[in-house]
């Protein structure tokens, strides 16, 4: 998740609510795989990233 964060460092504060909004948009669009870790993984860090970019960006 490091390289994440750094990537969205280097953006402007609009550029960065447009891909998290899209980084949201994907969770909701594609169906969850509960049988695969790695599918869980990424959620789960995908969406805890949305979810506490939220919460510091509202």
């Amino acid at each position: 998740m490091d390289d994440l964060r750094e990537t969205f460092a280097g953006m402007t504060p609009d550029d960065t609510d447009r891909a998290v909004d899209a980084l949201e948009g994907m969770l909701a669009a594609l169906p969850a795989d509960d049988a695969d870790p790695v599918d869980r993984a990424t959620r789960a860090g995908v969406g805890g990233f949305v979810v506490g970019y939220h919460a510091n960006h509202t």
